[in-house]
């Protein structure tokens, strides 16, 4: 799919969903391998996000993060 004012939205949704899907994923693979005994994190220590008193919402960046970003562009590209 072609990049166009129309469709932006469309693309946001793709790397939002993208950005979540790989976070989760990474979390995953990083407390599997904990529990195996392995002390792999490549997990920022700092969180990212924003408080506004009513609504908050950190989020903690990791690999999965990255690799989720890009899968949702390419996906979008596909498509």
């Amino acid at each position: 799919m072609d990049l166009k004012k129309k469709n932006f939205p469309v693309l946001l949704g793709f790397l939002f969903l993208g950005m979540i899907i790989g976070s989760l994923g990474w979390e995953i693979i990083e407390r599997i391998t904990a529990s195996m005994g392995s002390g792999l994190s490549l997990t920022m220590k700092e969180p990212v996000g924003f408080d506004l008193y009513v609504l908050a919402l950190w989020v903690r960046a990791n690999i999965g993060t990255i690799i989720g970003a890009v899968c949702g562009v390419i996906l979008f590209k596909v498509l």
